[in-house]
């Protein structure tokens, strides 16, 4: 199964987090065939296919996030059934690309009690609205997720109006429509060392010091995405 990274310019790490999410992967994640990386792509990256693609400015987060996976999904090379990474998952235990569980946490309803009408806020209003009697699990915690070209199309790209205000939220959109078999767990979005027992974290942009030493003490070895020395 191949794997999809969109990856923009906000890193406040000279893109080493796509470098530690691609170690945790060659260390982590069995049966992956291609890497492909949307957007921009860091100097030291190498044996991945690289589309180049340019975020459009004024636009929420997701929809910039859907535009680059549809352009994805129009490469005939790119497998039908796909990982959709970001450059801040870190795989902590073993996985097989070919099973990986589709995680959520909880229905959006519950999220957005504790989140409120912020912009993101508003997109999971919109994608609730959007809904119409499927499940509202919340499926955008910080996890990969697999993707079908097909169904990403049908049902995120072609579905809902992404010129609305504030957009979508791509994977509870995808996975309520398509009602997959799914797995509940805890979103461990965290500034400090995860905790033992996750077997997928994400950090943050401005990550701590603390975080980068834990990366680096998991994961010391260059991947085979990375050029000898850089």
């Amino acid at each position: 199964m191949d794997l999809v990274y969109p990856l923009g310019t906000g890193s406040y790490w000279n893109n080493n987090e796509l470098r530690f999410s691609l170690r945790s992967v060659e260390k982590h994640l069995s049966n992956v065939n291609k890497v492909w990386i949307i957007g921009i792509a860091p100097d030291w990256l190498q044996n991945v296919n690289h589309i180049p693609y340019t975020d459009h400015v004024g636009k929420a987060p997701d929809y910039n996030m859907m535009k680059k996976l549809r352009r994805a999904c129009q490469e005939v090379e790119l497998s039908e059934d796909f990982l959709y990474m970001n450059d801040d998952h870190y795989l902590l235990s073993d996985f097989d690309a070919n099973a990986f569980p589709s995680y959520y946490h909880g229905t959006i309803e519950q999220y957005l009690k504790g989140r409120g009408l912020d912009g993101y806020g508003k997109r999971c209003r919109n994608t609730l609205k959007s809904l119409n009697g499927n499940p509202t699990n919340y499926y955008d915690i910080h996890y990969p997720i697999q993707l079908n070209k097909k169904a990403f199309r049908e049902l995120v790209v072609d579905a809902v109006d992404w010129n609305v205000p504030h957009a979508y939220i791509i994977k509870s959109l995808y996975a309520n429509k398509l009602q997959i078999e799914s797995v509940e767990a805890l979103d461990y979005k965290t500034n400090s060392i995860p905790p033992p027992e996750a077997k997928v974290f994400s950090s943050y942009p401005h990550m701590k010091d603390a975080v980068k030493l834990y990366l680096n003490e998991q994961f010391p070895t260059q991947s085979k995405y990375e050029r000898v020395g850089m």
